[in-house]
């Protein structure tokens, strides 16, 4: 350990998910099965979604940039998470563990934009038709892309740089696999209220414009809805919506699982778990959900796939 520019350097150690249990080798395979789907589920989507000229609509161009985050997020834990369980040695050096930190933290936020995007974009859609060819033009959907993942990435410099600037002793072991920025300030030796407040506030902030977004789309949209007077005309509002509310259900409750239960109420074990579920799980299940329950993904899929089955 050295100390330069007044900063401890160091090296954490990730307990990860098999520390103790003796279980590697089926956490490996089914991680890797997981990282492999997860792969080749979002990859598809993203394939169909810019292959096929019926798909060339802005909610499947939101898609597309759910997907590449789901890509890049799971790609962020995933891969060091196996590697490390396989080679025994769950170590990670600090420059390592606050790029992780701060790429966790902004593929979290640019996830909740996107969203946020994709129930303002199906609200136009429900409560607006006529509109909407107008409101959501090319332009607007590039903006509305491209402000998540500024949005998503740039504030978490903040984080990151406060983070580097905290001295760290005593034990350094994350009961995790991968940096979480909440069990690092609790093994920092020197005072995080800065660091504690100004996450607070960002957190916060991200989570009410998502989540008001959210909400106040959804509301319209049942509203306009309900103000159909046919049953079949419920079923089909009600079905263009259902992937995304999915969607949303498994990112928000996993992650307010994730980060806001106190951890006296929640086991560790139980928390590693969650973040399971959140991390490697619901980028796995995303393209699932949407070809599952989309109508025009398996049909543009079949197009793909049926001229060479021929």
């Amino acid at each position: 350990m050295e100390k330069v520019n007044n900063t401890l350097l160091t090296r954490f150690t990730l307990l990860g998910l098999t520390a103790g249990l003796g279980l590697q080798l089926p956490v490996v395979t089914s991680f890797l099965l997981i990282y492999f789907f997860t792969l080749l589920g979002n990859s598809m989507l993203i394939f169909l979604a810019q292959s096929d000229p019926r798909l060339h609509t802005p909610m499947y161009h939101f898609l597309c940039h759910l997907s590449l985050m789901d890509i890049c997020y799971s790609s962020i834990t995933l891969p060091r998470m196996l590697v490390s369980t396989l080679s025994g040695d769950y170590s990670i050096s600090f420059i390592g563990c606050l790029s992780q930190l701060y790429l966790v933290l902004s593929f979290s936020i640019m996830e909740a934009l996107i969203l946020a995007v994709m129930a303002w974009d199906r609200y136009v859609a429900i409560c607006s038709p006529l509109r909407y060819t107008v409101q959501m033009n090319e332009r607007t959907c590039h903006q509305l892309a491209a402000g998540s993942w500024i949005c998503g990435s740039v504030p978490c410099v903040v984080h990151t740089t406060l983070t580097c600037n905290l001295q760290f002793c005593g034990h350094h072991e994350i009961n995790q696999f991968f940096c979480n920025i909440q069990q690092l300030l609790e093994l920092a030796c020197t005072d995080t209220s800065l660091n504690k407040t100004v996450l607070f506030i960002h957190g916060g902030i991200a989570a009410l414009i998502c989540s008001t977004a959210i909400l106040w789309s959804y509301l319209n949209i049942i509203v306009t809805i309900l103000k159909i007077p046919s049953d079949n005309g419920h079923r089909k509002g009600f079905s263009t919506c259902a992937s995304h509310l999915t969607v949303v259900s498994l990112f928000y409750g996993s992650g307010l699982l994730t980060n806001l239960l106190p951890s006296f109420r929640f086991p560790l074990e139980a928390h590693r778990l969650i973040s399971v579920f959140y991390v490697a799980l619901t980028p796995v299940l995303n393209p699932i959900i949407y070809s599952l329950r989309n109508q025009e993904v398996k049909q543009a899929l079949r197009r793909a796939v049926g001229p060479h089955l021929k």
